[in-house]
């Protein structure tokens, strides 16, 4: 017989999908940029492998363009988007 484990979870974090939101908390950046290919349908190119463990804690609407999205990351962090039609390049803010 299997284990069964009970902790407790913050469940805004599980159901956000829901509500039409992505939420993330303390979430590595190439955590995020992983989602956000997916449900743009992109491909990123990263200019330093450094950028991939930058932490973004904030929430965003599914229904954003991507350059809204990604306009509300680079508010909080030193991180800069380049998008050219289906790619995005992340780059360190100078």
């Amino acid at each position: 017989h299997g284990e069964v484990l009970v902790k407790n979870v913050n469940a805004g974090d599980y159901v956000s999908w829901v509500n039409g939101r992505f939420y993330f908390e303390n979430m590595p950046l190439d955590e995020i940029l992983v989602q956000l290919e997916r449900w743009y349908d992109l491909q990123v190119f990263w200019t330093s492998e450094e950028l991939k463990s930058y932490e973004f804690t904030g929430a965003v609407w599914r229904d954003n363009t991507i350059r809204q999205t990604l306009e509300m990351i680079e508010k909080t962090t030193d991180v800069r988007f380049t998008v050219s039609g289906r790619t995005v390049t992340v780059n360190v803010s100078l």
